[in-house]
C-alpha cells in the first residue's frame, strides 16, 4: 500500500509541474518594445497651403483594448484542468484496473531495481568530460565564426568586382 501512496505522490508532484510548465507556455507575454505605441506622422498639404501633421497607426491604449487570450483566467485553468483531467485518467486506470495496477507496480519495481543498476560516472570524469565539451565546442564555434567571416568578406569581394559589369 506504502508503494501506491509514493506513486500517487509522484503523479500527483508531475500534474502540479505539468500544470505550471503550460500555465507559463499559455501565458501572455508582451513584446519588449510594447506600450510604447506606434504612430507613423505624415504630412499633408490642407486647404490653406501649409502643411498639418496627421497620425497615423495605433497608440498603446488603443492596443489594449484587443482581447488577447492571457487576458481571460479561462486561458489560464484550460491547461491546469487539461492536466488534472489527464491525471484522474491515469489514477482511474492505475487503481480501478486490478491486473492494469499489478502491472504498473511491477514495472515501477523493475524500474527501482535497473536504476540501482547503473554506474555513473565519478565527480572528476564528469568534470573532465565537461571541460572537453566546452573547449571543443569553442573550438567549432571559433572555427565557424572565421569561416563566415571569410566567405563574407569573399562574396563581397566578388560582388565588388562584378557590380561594374552589371551597370
Amino acid at each position: 500500500m506504502k508503494s501506491t501512496k509514493r506513486v500517487l505522490v509522484f503523479i500527483t508532484l508531475i500534474a502540479l509541474v505539468m500544470s505550471l510548465l503550460s500555465i507559463t507556455c499559455f501565458a501572455d507575454t508582451e513584446a519588449p518594445n510594447a506600450g510604447s505605441g506606434s504612430s507613423a506622422v505624415t504630412e499633408a498639404p490642407n486647404d490653406s497651403g501649409t502643411t498639418a501633421g496627421t497620425t497615423a497607426g495605433t497608440t498603446a491604449s488603443e492596443d489594449k483594448d484587443e482581447a488577447k487570450p492571457g487576458d481571460s483566467i479561462l486561458w489560464t485553468l484550460i491547461p491546469l484542468g487539461v492536466v488534472l483531467v489527464a491525471v484522474a485518467v491515469c489514477a482511474v486506470i492505475f487503481l480501478g484496473i486490478p491486473k492494469r495496477r499489478e502491472k504498473t507496480l511491477k514495472f515501477l519495481r523493475s524500474l527501482k531495481s535497473e536504476w540501482k543498476k547503473i554506474s555513473w560516472y565519478s565527480w572528476k570524469q564528469t568534470l573532465k568530460g565537461t571541460a572537453v565539451v566546452v573547449v571543443i565546442s569553442v573550438i567549432i564555434a571559433i572555427v565557424v565564426g572565421l569561416l563566415d567571416l571569410g566567405f563574407t568578406k569573399g562574396i563581397d569581394a566578388i560582388m565588388d568586382l562584378v557590380k561594374p559589369l552589371l551597370k
